[in-house]
């Protein structure tokens, strides 16, 4: 043994704690006063959930749909206050056109409505066909050819529609009496032509509107041939009760003193066209 080394042995004393059994202590009292000292891992685990109570706080609402919501309401209501106000000038206007409110009630095509003595007959669309003996340029070459065929006694009509001046020799209600008519004329060496003509008859008004639709039913018919003197009469006195229409009066007084190749009927179509 080298004796430069020593040894040295401690002896504890009765009844003493060892100084490892001390410092022992102290840890195990440190742990279990230490809240983040690991506890020991005994193989269970333990799960832990956190639940969140939903928030029951005021949700804000945009500015911009505030602005939208508000703008949207705005509209709605002028919208309906402008309905309301046509609503109501609408039932005034219909109750004022009312009959027997003071105005004139709407008139159907071709019917009579009278107000307070005055009437109104709507236009009237007549249809026939001509004899047509030419078709001129110009009024002074019609009148021309038209004292021509007059001389050989035959009446004639100048119509003039669009610029142009049709002479006419006569009417008939189908094609096949205006053709026989054309047979019978051309034996004066006039050379004529049966076609289809539309006439559209301007709006009468006036006290004698009744008389001027009882006339316009006897054109629609092609009929005048057939109607007693007695009433032609009647209708021309009422005809002449019109003023300024000297055309339509001298037209049906040709009716009423004797119509010949239905010329009556062009006379007071022509004077209805132009009214």
């Amino acid at each position: 043994m080298n004796p430069k080394k020593k040894i040295s042995i401690s002896i504890g004393s009765k009844g003493k704690e060892p100084q490892n059994e001390i410092i022992q202590a102290k840890e195990e009292l440190s742990a279990a006063s230490d809240p983040k000292e690991k506890k020991p891992n005994t193989g269970l685990k333990l799960s832990t959930s956190i639940y969140e109570l939903p928030y029951k706080g005021k949700l804000k609402t945009p500015a911009s749909l505030k602005s939208m919501i508000m703008t949207s309401l705005t509209a709605l209501l002028i919208s309906l206050g402008l309905g309301f106000l046509l609503l109501r000038m609408f039932v005034s206007i219909t109750n004022e056109a009312t009959p027997g409110n003071g105005s004139t009630a709407a008139v159907a095509d071709g019917d009579v409505q009278s107000q307070q003595g005055a009437s109104v007959v709507s236009s009237l669309s007549l249809d026939t066909y001509i004899v047509q003996a030419g078709v001129f340029s110009s009024e002074s070459k019609a009148e021309d050819w038209q004292s021509n065929i007059q001389s050989q006694s035959v009446e004639s009509v100048i119509w003039e529609r669009d610029g142009s001046y049709y002479l006419f020799v006569g009417s008939a209600a189908t094609e096949e009496e205006a053709s026989q008519l054309a047979s019978q004329i051309a034996a004066h060496d006039i050379d004529t032509y049966v076609k289809p003509w539309d006439v559209k008859t301007k709006e009468i008004t006036g006290k004698e509107s009744a008389s001027l639709q009882k006339l316009g039913d006897y054109l629609s018919n092609n009929n005048l041939s057939s109607v007693p003197a007695a009433e032609r009469q009647s209708l021309l006195e009422s005809v002449q009760k019109i003023k300024q229409q000297p055309d339509l009066i001298a037209a049906v007084k040709t009716w009423a003193d004797g119509d010949k190749d239905n010329i009556a009927w062009m006379l007071i179509a022509h004077a209805l066209e132009n009214k």
